[in-house]
């Protein structure tokens, strides 16, 4: 079984490290699937095919979309032989229907990732519907809940969940944050994972950290913040500043590898409005750090509040500053709430279980 990804963004986040988790787990363990990707030429995608050896085919686009990658996946639809286009992301499932206006694609699979509601636009239904589009796999059940209402054929729709690969040993990062921030063991590291952009809610954050350190009076507490920088960065500096956390909340930017770095924290913390379930989730189940999180797209399907962690309604920062509390204070709550996740990620969420649940929908595509 021969399948092309198409997936066509400029920018890199879980999805696509997923997307190539994915195709590295089919090549090492299923030799009867292959795979290569359409991409957007000088993209990180692009880049890292060239940097990984995968079989790829770029395709310039200067803006958001371009009629020329139309013309160029007929083309190498002509010269390969594809039995399935898994999609990533809406402007390649754009790509998918428009160039089925000029050339029968094989059938499609398109991947939400997300929890975003679809939008009711004609195109945005057409192409969701389209005919030649056989399965919408979701990565949680709310996502697909949220996919309904929009999606005429219902069978089309499926969950599979994301998976992590599980290595031999926890990774060591080569920054160490205790000495780079000259924390002392006392000191309670609060890590939180996520680029600046509006779903991730920083300013939930923020509001978390103001709670804990100036109204809770909690300063045995640090709190770490990776992710790439955006044109939004700049107010959520300002706000710390007037809040006076600056020795509080570290903005560490974007780090490569950045979920070697969370065995270092003792708890993390999720504060987003929207998500499919961020693969950082399981990371932290792997590497026995508890989770206190919102209550955001799929993520209440995999941490059950005060079972396997804490869940807060979406923007309230004053429980998540009380559960994080909570968190740090009681040593034995933090290793049932790390034990009981570590039980459940290994026959659920690992990348060998999702690459046979995606096959399994493969063949009823094919």
């Amino acid at each position: 079984m021969n399948i092309l990804h198409l997936q066509l963004e400029k920018s890199w986040g879980g999805g696509g490290v997923q997307m190539l988790s994915l195709h590295n787990e089919f090549t090492n363990h299923f030799p009867d699937v292959s795979g290569s990707f359409f991409c957007k030429k000088n993209s990180v995608l692009h880049e890292k095919c060239k940097l990984y050896n995968y079989n790829f085919f770029a395709t310039p686009m200067v803006l958001k979309f371009s009629v020329l990658a139309i013309f160029k996946l007929i083309k190498v639809l002509k010269t390969n032989k594809f039995d399935i286009i898994h999609i990533h992301g809406s402007t390649a499932l754009t790509l998918f229907a428009l160039t089925n206006f000029f050339h029968k694609t094989p059938p499609g699979l398109f991947h939400k990732k997300t929890s975003f509601k679809i939008k009711d636009k004609p195109f945005t239904r057409y192409k969701y519907n389209h005919p030649n589009l056989k399965k919408i796999v979701c990565v949680s059940s709310f996502a697909k809940q949220i996919s309904l209402q929009a999606i005429t054929d219902k069978n089309k729709l499926k969950v599979v969940y994301d998976g992590i690969k599980i290595p031999n040993q926890i990774e060591q990062h080569e920054i160490q944050i205790r000495n780079i921030y000259n924390l002392n063991s006392e000191i309670k590291i609060i890590g939180h994972i996520g680029n600046h952009i509006k779903a991730k809610d920083l300013d939930t954050l923020i509001n978390t950290v103001d709670e804990t350190i100036n109204k809770r009076k909690e300063k045995n507490i640090c709190f770490v913040q990776i992710g790439k920088h955006s044109k939004l960065t700049e107010n959520h500096m300002l706000k710390v500043q007037e809040l006076k956390l600056e020795k509080h909340l570290k903005f560490m930017g974007q780090i490569d590898n950045a979920a070697a770095l969370i065995n270092q924290f003792d708890c993390f913390l999720m504060t987003s409005k929207s998500e499919g379930i961020p693969l950082v989730i399981f990371e932290s189940f792997f590497n026995k750090v508890p989770v206190v999180s919102t209550n955001a797209g799929g993520i209440g399907e995999i941490i059950i509040n005060k079972v396997n962690g804490y869940i807060s309604n979406i923007g309230d920062y004053q429980n998540l500053a009380n559960q994080i509390i909570t968190l740090v204070n009681s040593p034995k709550l933090s290793d049932e709430f790390t034990e009981r996740s570590f039980q459940k990620l290994i026959p659920n969420f690992t990348i060998q279980t999702m690459a046979k649940n995606m096959l399994n929908v493969y063949n009823e595509i094919k």
